[in-house]
């Protein structure tokens, strides 16, 4: 099913100049050169342990990692630095979705810190109608323990009752914030072992404040086996209480913790045995959705070209407007711009998905990340075949 032809001309993800014409002659010579240094699956292990070994002892992080690389994949250490970046995006008609992307503490405390870091995330967008979205995980809000013992059916101590009240509360402020401030909410999704209570939460979410309109997105991860029959019942729940399903469509981000888990504990994996099942799941989700967009807000987050051009070969085919309220994309700040910027000029709804953050505590996202598109099989050469050409084509 991923093998799909491009039928909308006006999307050409091979357009240079639509992909990179944002960019400095300087900028290009700087990407190249990170994404040679990606494209080493020896240097990019050998250098994600060193930093987080560094990161460990207590060394200065930043000392390991150039300001290049940081700026590259990060936004900016607070929102005001990324103000000038979402306004740029804006005139090149590309969105903002905007993610404190400070890895998950314990604790109360932490807790309410995160929460308050969200809603200030959420006002800002009261200022720069460029951000369109926020993105939050729910393990930055609530105890994991807390998640393992409703995952796994336990009775709840008093004091576990108590801190699931306020993780409602919680979650409750920041839907009812992005519902004030007019901009919506992705609640990522996490490890499996966690996921079914993170999805009750955000299904309680919804049926409140989708009612109108779509304020509460979950995540749906493409990889797992279940994943795509469980998109299915989530929208037969959400019309059956008569309530608009928001749906973040991935494809998955924690492939090698679930399989190791699954051996160590000795259950079935949740995720495909192959890439291609995944893929397939993944085209078919993007398939319901659109069948189903007049009740359904997605959002099509990948780098997967095949399925970006299948979701416009769909949209053709049901006859629906590539700018339409309920359909958007969205890449990763620092990769995927041939398809950002020529989703956008090709008239779709574009985002950059942006993480921000204090560079000491990014940095384990930031590893994260570049280990995960490391991985992906031909992306990186992807990046760096397109930015070759690009040199190229400036004669740089």
């Amino acid at each position: 099913m991923n093998k799909n032809t491009n039928n909308h001309p006006q999307f050409d993800p091979d357009n240079l100049e639509g992909a990179f014409g944002h960019l400095s002659n300087k900028d290009i010579k700087t990407r190249d050169r990170i994404f040679s240094l990606f494209n080493s699956k020896f240097l990019v292990k050998f250098g994600t342990s060193a930093v987080y070994k560094a990161s460990r002892l207590g060394l200065p992080v930043s000392f390991f990692v150039p300001k290049k690389l940081y700026r590259l994949f990060v936004g900016g250490e607070n929102l005001k630095q990324c103000a000038p970046l979402v306004i740029r995006l804006q005139k090149d008609k590309v969105f903002t979705i905007l993610d404190y992307a400070v890895e998950a503490k314990s604790g109360e405390r932490e807790y309410d810190k995160t929460l308050n870091e969200n809603l200030d995330a959420l006002a800002f967008g009261k200022k720069y109608p460029g951000l369109k979205v926020i993105s939050a995980k729910i393990s930055g809000l609530a105890e994991n323990a807390l998640l393992e013992s409703i995952q796994k059916g336990e009775d709840l101590t008093e004091n576990q009752k108590d801190k699931l009240k306020k993780v409602r509360q919680r979650l409750d402020k920041l839907a009812l914030s992005a519902s004030e401030n007019n901009t919506g909410i992705f609640f990522d999704a996490e490890e499996s072992w966690v996921q079914n209570p993170m999805d009750m939460l955000v299904d309680e979410l919804m049926e409140k404040y989708n009612k109108e309109k779509v304020v509460v997105f979950n995540t749906y991860q493409l990889y797992r086996k279940d994943r795509l029959d469980f998109l299915k019942k989530s929208f037969q729940n959400a019309k059956e209480k008569n309530f608009l399903l928001g749906a973040k469509i991935v494809r998955g981000a924690y492939i090698e913790k679930e399989n190791e888990r699954a051996i160590k504990m000795g259950y079935p994996s949740p995720i495909h045995q192959s890439k291609s099942d995944t893929d397939n799941d993944y085209d078919a989700a993007i398939d319901f959705c659109l069948q189903n967009l007049k009740d359904i807000s997605v959002c099509v987050a990948t780098h997967n070209e095949n399925s970006c051009k299948l979701a416009l070969d769909l949209a053709q085919k049901y006859n629906i407007d590539l700018n339409h309220p309920h359909l958007f994309f969205s890449q990763l700040f620092g990769m995927g711009d041939h398809l950002t910027y020529n989703l956008a000029n090709a008239g779709c709804n574009a985002t950059k998905y942006i993480p921000y953050g204090p560079i000491k505590e990014a940095i384990p996202y930031l590893m994260r990340r570049i280990q995960e598109n490391s991985s992906v099989e031909g992306q990186m050469g992807r990046e760096l075949g397109l930015l070759k050409k690009e040199i190229k084509r400036r004669n740089i």
